[in-house]
């Protein structure tokens, strides 16, 4: 049970069934969702906010995404504090 709303979902497989009913509950209470996504995405796309294209079967290239992911997050928390930082 969450504590509290999450300010975004990150979907790594929208083909996983799972996946459809976190991005409707996603949209219904607006919170933003950024999916990888293949060629063999179809109507799901349309919940989905930041789409970014990819492959989503690989376990490899899901790391990848994550490690950029957790990137972006912390160079974003460290550029509150430091100016000299760019965003990537």
């Amino acid at each position: 049970m969450l504590k509290r709303i999450p300010d975004l979902i990150i979907v790594l497989h929208a083909g996983n069934p799972n996946a459809r009913i976190v991005l409707n509950e996603a949209r219904k209470i607006r919170v933003p969702s950024i999916c990888i996504a293949d060629s063999n995405l179809n109507s799901r796309a349309k919940n989905i906010t930041y789409l970014v294209p990819g492959n989503d079967d690989s376990i490899g290239a899901a790391l990848i995404y994550i490690k950029l992911l957790l990137r972006a997050h912390d160079i974003g928390i460290l550029s509150r504090f430091y100016t000299f930082l760019e965003p990537i």
